[in-house]
């Protein structure tokens, strides 16, 4: 799974607002005459972006505050309509509010102001939980603090800062994650073979078989689907065996084992080709075994490999090659 939300969680902000002369003579609309480049404090770049934004060079020098990012009150403004290219925005103009009632309009990611309207409670726009300031990839956002989205930007706060901890010692059921992307690990068997297309030739087809001289140990996850909402299980007859990635371990699961998985996604086979259950399950029989041991039948994996082809291609020969690596 690809998160769609991986964020930077901001221990201090620089907030740099407008100078005065451009607000008096350019917005004079209250949230854009308020309003503010939000950045991380820590990264300096990201401040020269704050005071270019703000009309540093001119006459008066733009406004520029640090707060710690531990609590802000945030009100929401308005929605603009597109650019001043005509392109549409996705975002918000909301004011923010600190501690000292210090106060400005900055821009909310629409995507992430929808989060947190889930999360929290809001009375004639006002949230009533405090908020910190985070981004994803480069669009800044708010969460609840201490709330569900804060505990994932403290979760991606700790892996980006602490990858000696990735492992590869996980157990079935473990949640494992990289920035990036999120898994269950369902567990291992043993691999005999993969096997990959050569190519299609009229209504024949040509496939290679590469079987392993010695079975290798191969590990399977489920993937969160966002598409689904859900966890799925994936199987291919073409997976190649890959080493043990590390990962985080950030919780377990319950997990079926990993045969009811294989037995399941046979029966669901992804082109929907009942005609090939028997065969795709007798593919993956043959394919993945608990035993290093077992000596497999090649010739009845070629048949089965044939069978399968000509049945869910349409195809009136497979020409098979067989490798040993």
């Amino acid at each position: 799974m690809s998160k769609d939300i991986v964020f930077k969680l901001f221990q201090r902000i620089v907030v740099v607002k407008t100078t005065k002369k451009w607000r008096a003579e350019y917005e004079p609309k209250e949230e854009r005459a308020e309003a503010a480049y939000v950045g991380d404090a820590t990264d300096e770049n990201q401040l020269n972006k704050g005071l270019s934004w703000a009309g540093c060079g001119r006459e008066e020098e733009p406004e520029v505050k640090y707060f710690d990012n531990d609590g802000f009150t945030l009100e929401i403004g308005s929605c603009p309509e597109n650019s001043c290219q005509g392109s549409k925005l996705s975002f918000w103009m909301c004011k923010i509010t600190t501690k000292d009632n210090y106060s400005f309009y900055t821009s909310i990611n629409s995507r992430l102001l929808e989060l947190l309207l889930k999360e929290c409670t809001f009375i004639n726009g006002v949230c009533q939980d405090k908020v910190v300031f985070v981004r994803n990839k480069s669009q800044l956002g708010v969460v609840k603090l201490n709330g569900i989205q804060y505990q994932q930007a403290v979760s991606d706060e700790y892996m980006r800062t602490h990858p000696k901890e990735k492992r590869t010692d996980y157990k079935p059921g473990d949640v494992v994650e990289t920035l990036r992307d999120r898994y269950v690990y369902v567990g291992s068997t043993y691999q005999y073979f993969y096997i990959d297309y050569n190519g299609w030739y009229d209504e024949n087809m040509a496939v290679n078989i590469y079987f392993y001289k010695k079975p290798k140990e191969t590990h399977f996850f489920l993937y969160w689907s966002n598409f689904e909402n859900k966890y799925e299980f994936y199987c291919s007859v073409y997976k190649r065996v890959e080493a043990k990635p590390k990962y985080w371990v950030t919780g377990n699961i319950d997990v079926k084992p990993l045969n009811e998985y294989l037995k399941e996604y046979a029966e669901n086979n992804y082109h929907k080709i009942e005609e090939v259950v028997d065969e795709l399950k007798e593919l993956y029989s043959l394919q993945f075994q608990d035993n290093p041991d077992n000596i497999i039948d090649r010739d009845k994996v070629i048949e089965v490999v044939k069978k399968y082809y000509i049945k869910g291609g349409n195809r009136k020969k497979i020409i098979v090659n067989t490798y040993e690596i």
